[in-house]
């Protein structure tokens, strides 16, 4: 073979060679991203702060681990503007929404444009109250910085600051915005480890707060899923047309009948059954 041929034969393997080089280091990367992701875990970061590009399929992983719904809340506390320690205890007897948030939070800046038509809704009811408390780590938050965020966005609600965050080690929390909804009793009835964006979603959260899970589901469903001759149908949309195009189950009808039965309500049995 002569010179010239070997010469070309060696260029074309070293050309070869690289690039299954480079296939190789694809793949390799490709595989480290792809185990990464499906392999999330639970970090005392905030998901906000670390500026994930991924979301977490399991919302539940960013619920705070030091409380329980339908349990006491732990006691914690948190300072005024001046300094004065408050605790969350001092609640007790009203129904109180606690938001905790930052102004530097991208999600929180969803949330709190709307609180004050939040705290328009709370006052329809009796006896609740919003209140804010501001996750103060004086790096990334300072008071300054918060109370000029508030001052520039008209929010007028009572706002709280957790100091070293306290509070937030104290129950365990992952991210903010986390919003507790907390009855008379000091007891946790529910909670959204994420901002609340919309004023439906707070409401139905806030009705869950007065009138407790069954109520609030029930009247869900009456006013949003049945129709007029008490068909209770398979699909919820904001577009009425789509709702009321899905399908109705027997046992949705069924279901409903027994909780009409069980709440002795025979005018909503009357129009389930028909």
């Amino acid at each position: 073979m002569k010179k010239d041929e070997l010469r070309k034969l060696e260029k074309r393997l070293i050309i070869i060679f690289a690039i299954l080089g480079i296939i190789t280091v694809i793949g390799v990367v490709l595989l480290i991203r792809g185990t990464k992701e499906m392999s999330p875990a639970i970090s005392d970061t905030d998901p906000a702060e670390t500026n994930q590009n991924q979301e977490l399929d399991d919302q539940t992983l960013w619920l705070p681990e030091n409380c329980n719904l339908y349990e006491q809340l732990p006691e914690f506390t948190f300072t005024s503007e001046n300094g004065d320690v408050h605790s969350i205890r001092e609640f007790q007897g009203k129904k109180l929404v606690v938001v905790f948030w930052a102004s530097w939070c991208s999600d929180c800046h969803e949330e709190m444009p709307m609180i004050m038509k939040y705290q328009e809704i709370a006052n329809q009811y009796d006896n609740v109250q919003i209140i804010l408390i501001d996750k103060l780590d004086n790096d990334k938050e300072t008071k300054e910085q918060a109370k000029q965020y508030l001052k520039e966005n008209n929010i007028t609600i009572e706002t709280y600051y957790d100091d070293e965050l306290a509070a937030y080690n104290l129950l365990g929390m992952h991210n903010i915005p986390t919003n507790l909804f907390i009855d008379e009793q000091g007891i946790l009835k529910a909670w959204d480890p994420k901002q609340i964006a919309y004023e439906s979603v707070f409401e139905a959260y806030l009705l869950n707060l007065i009138h407790g899970s069954g109520a609030t589901t029930a009247d869900f469903i009456i006013n949003q899923m049945m129709d007029n001759d008490g068909g209770i149908h398979s699909v919820f949309s904001q577009d009425e047309k789509t709702t009321l195009a899905s399908n109705v189950l027997s046992e949705s009808q069924g279901v409903f009948l027994e909780y009409a039965v069980l709440k002795n309500d025979q005018k909503l049995f009357d129009k389930t059954l028909a």
